[in-house]
């Protein structure tokens, strides 16, 4: 990425942008992500209180990828051979988009 990039996306705060979607929003996050922080996932949260169409979710064990795990994620996880996203985050991706 090249630092102009950074700068496109300076004063870009995902959450208040998601505020003016007229749509049902369904968020998703790994406790176990080191990528996005659960802060993060709490700013999605307070952002969208207000909106009876917002599901969010956090996974206690997944990863950013929503692989399980245990203890502190690591890099290693992402280059594991796991098989596929955990089947609870698909049936509650399926659950929502039959809403």
């Amino acid at each position: 990425a090249s630092p102009r990039d950074a700068l496109d996306l300076r004063g870009y705060y995902p959450p208040d942008v998601a505020r003016t979607i007229a749509k049902p929003i369904l968020v998703l996050q790994g406790d176990r992500d080191y990528q996005v922080k659960v802060e993060d996932f709490e700013n999605w949260r307070k952002a969208l209180a207000s909106r009876p169409d917002v599901e969010l979710k956090l996974y206690p064990t997944l990863n950013h990828l929503f692989f399980p795990g245990e203890g502190p994620p690591r890099p290693e996880e992402y280059t594991q051979v796991h098989g596929s996203v955990t089947d609870e985050v698909i049936s509650d991706i399926a659950d929502f988009m039959r809403k």
